[in-house]
């Protein structure tokens, strides 16, 4: 029997299992790439919508907050009433100014309806700027 006949298979076997496996490693090694680059992208693009939205949040408060508030207090007719006007208003007019991509963002991150979520953040920035 020819020493080359009996290892030719042999070696065959071996290089075909050793390509096999490494492809195997190959292709999970590239799949928790493509996860982890995901991930990332998608983390990213929650921040960025977070940020827009809390942009979008605090200015229209500080805004309403610079003109309408200060002109009722200088009059004297910043009432509950008045209070609860301007506060309605400027929750409506935060929901008209955020996409629907940005309110999913809020809603998923928060856990809350974003209703929820602009009571909150109002109070807050106004107990932040008194």
């Amino acid at each position: 029997m020819d020493f080359k006949a009996i290892l030719e298979p042999i070696l065959i076997t071996l290089i075909t299992t050793a390509i096999t496996t490494a492809a195997g490693f190959l292709c999970r090694l590239i799949a928790a790439k493509i996860k982890e680059v995901a991930q990332k992208t998608d983390n990213d693009n929650v921040k960025k919508l977070l940020s827009i939205g809390e942009t979008v949040i605090v200015d229209t408060i500080n805004a309403a907050t610079q003109t309408t508030v200060d002109a009722l207090k200088k009059e004297g007719l910043f009432t509950k009433e008045a209070q609860q006007k301007v506060f309605s208003d400027v929750k409506n007019s935060i929901l008209n100014s955020l996409s629907s991509d940005v309110i999913k963002a809020f809603e998923n991150t928060y856990n809350v309806p974003i209703g929820n979520y602009l009571d909150t953040k109002i109070e807050s920035v106004i107990a932040e700027n008194k």
